[in-house]
């Protein structure tokens, strides 16, 4: 279901989505509202990417939390200027902690947003250039990722070749991959 809801002269698109994720028994329900900032120059929904034109995407979740995104594509960057790049939105690059937050940003972010993208990757929070005890660990702004292996594309994090950064890349179906901090983006996506 989609529609379009005007306030204060403002269009907003709305579109609710419900899908299986995973062979999950239940449905996660989310509630997606693209709302227009200033640099826009569109406020019309113009292809499949909600967050196209640097629009802000709300996504509702069914627990009551919310996540905000901002879409840049075509925008290339190694992973500390995408960092600065969200800074100046006083935002950071995403940050993804359970299987369910990740299907779902795959879902309605990253799928229809870069499948027309040769390379089709982005850069994502996480980076292990910080030692912890015991060796090196993957954190999102100093705090350890989840040792979920499911959110990982398998034998990932491998760490070979100075691959100390991670991103989600449609090769690897959208799965976190360890990569090199300075290889640039195809696209940047901030969380707001």
């Amino acid at each position: 279901m989609s529609d379009y809801r005007q306030e204060n002269g403002t269009k907003y698109f709305m579109k609710s989505y419900k899908f299986n994720v995973n062979g999950w028994k239940d449905k996660t329900n989310v509630k997606v509202t693209t709302i227009p900032t200033s640099s826009s120059t569109n406020t019309e929904r113009v292809s499949s990417c909600p967050g196209i034109h640097g629009n802000i995407v709300k996504i509702d979740y069914p627990d009551g939390s919310t996540n905000q995104y901002r879409i840049f594509l075509n925008t290339s960057l190694s992973q500390p200027d995408a960092k600065d790049f969200c800074k100046t939105m006083e935002g950071t690059l995403p940050v993804i902690l359970t299987e369910r937050r990740q299907e779902t940003f795959i879902y309605i972010l990253l799928a229809p947003c870069l499948k027309d993208s040769i390379e089709g990757w982005i850069w994502i929070d996480g980076n292990n250039q910080r030692p912890h005890s015991g060796g090196h660990y993957y954190t999102w702004n100093n705090e350890l990722i989840p040792e979920d292996q499911s959110l990982w594309f398998p034998a990932r994090p491998d760490n070979q070749h100075a691959e100390h950064c991670v991103r989600m890349w449609k090769t690897f179906n959208y799965k976190f991959d360890d990569y090199d901090c300075d290889k640039l983006s195809t696209s940047v996506i901030c969380e707001v």
